[in-house]
């Protein structure tokens, strides 16, 4: 990992960091519970994300319906 990788990483750890705390504010002020901003946090910036629509090397598309 090279120092501007290393930078970019801190930096949007950050930033969902300060998004994280901006939400529980949010959600204490409208009177919903903090967890479900937090979910949705996690929802937008987890490793599948909102459809990006990035495939991951290796990975098919499932063709059963769960």
């Amino acid at each position: 990992m090279t120092l501007s990788e290393l930078y970019l990483t801190l930096l949007i750890g950050g930033a969902v960091l300060l998004a994280s705390i901006a939400a529980a504010r949010a959600a204490h002020r409208i009177g919903l519970p903090s967890l479900l901003l937090f979910l949705a946090v996690g929802i937008i910036v987890g490793e599948d994300g909102l459809g990006h629509g990035r495939r991951r090397p290796g990975r098919r598309p499932s063709s059963k319906a769960a």
